[in-house]
């Protein structure tokens, strides 16, 4: 169980974090309670706070002995913008590590590869590259003009598209691409999907980081289960980065791990309803606090 480092009130922030982070319209509530939480937190608070019960707040705070290490960057030369700064490696290493260990998982390689090396402008506005391995890009574009992971293809098919990796392909539903905006409205999208056994889990996604669906639909008779929000990272702008997303399926989890111009996320839903449990993002936090504590 969780060892309470808080006070009551401090609790009931923690409580109230929970809630927004399961709440289908809830990033701005997410933002501040965070805020509320490690604004006044100790050290020693926060680390215990690592094994909360809630993934969400266990990796929260250990983002969060993170970000207090952070230093306003001092303004480049033109004074327009602060100079990026690297984020200690080894910080990052025993992140990653922290997260691989809490989810019980192997993290998606380019996500891990760029958590692994972040820069910072300011302490909500991190630095991202989504080109690896000597310049190959995550994404590449499909015959039909959307991006997609490389190894997943997109191919029109009438008013929708057939989506395929390897031996697994299935069509969309047309009732998907209009609530999407259309078949013209997609082909300047992402997209990402995830195949099992009996489903499909896609989203189409904006290069910038804005909210964007993802929907369950069952292989066999392409019926839509369930459609849930991805509120992606706030505070973020539009950039050469681009926006990449990895669907991870396990133990009754759909895990969705981002990566934008500004951060990264992970955000995880339940596999049979869609309900959000607990969302991540580097972009819930506040600005340049004193860290004497």
């Amino acid at each position: 169980m969780y060892p309470h480092a808080c006070n009551a009130k401090g609790d009931k922030d923690v409580n109230d974090l929970i809630k927004a982070m399961k709440d289908v319209d809830g990033q701005i509530n997410i933002s501040t309670q965070v805020r509320k939480i490690y604004k006044n937190a100790t050290r020693t608070m926060i680390t215990k706070m690592t094994n909360h019960d809630n993934d969400g707040i266990s990796i929260h705070s250990a983002w969060e002995l993170i970000s207090r290490s952070l230093r306003n960057p001092t303004p480049s030369r033109s004074g327009e913008y602060p100079n990026l700064v690297k984020i200690d490696r080894k910080k990052l290493a025993g992140f990653i590590g922290f997260v691989r260990g809490r989810l019980k998982i192997t993290l998606p390689e380019p996500w891990e590869k760029v958590c692994g090396k972040l820069k910072y402008s300011s302490k909500s506005r991190l630095s991202t590259s989504a080109r690896l391995n000597n310049g190959k890009d995550i994404y590449h574009i499909t015959e039909v003009g959307m991006s997609a992971p490389q190894g997943l293809q997109c191919k029109r098919a009438n008013k929708t598209v057939i989506i395929s990796t390897g031996k697994d392909k299935m069509k969309i539903p047309r009732r998907i691409i209009k609530q999407e905006g259309g078949i013209f409205a997609i082909h300047n999208q992402s997209v990402t999907a995830k195949f099992t056994k009996k489903k499909l889990f896609v989203a189409f996604h904006p290069d910038q980081c804005s909210y964007y669906r993802m929907y369950c639909l069952r292989r066999k008779h392409k019926k839509i289960l369930w459609n849930s929000t991805i509120f992606s990272n706030p505070h973020c702008t539009n950039g050469a980065g681009g926006h990449y997303v990895h669907i991870v399926v396990d133990r009754d989890r759909v895990l969705v791990f981002g990566i934008t111009y500004n951060g990264i996320y992970i955000e995880a839903f339940s596999e049979n309803d869609g309900k959000p449990l607990w969302r991540f993002s580097t972009g819930y936090y506040p600005e340049w606090p004193q860290h004497d504590k």
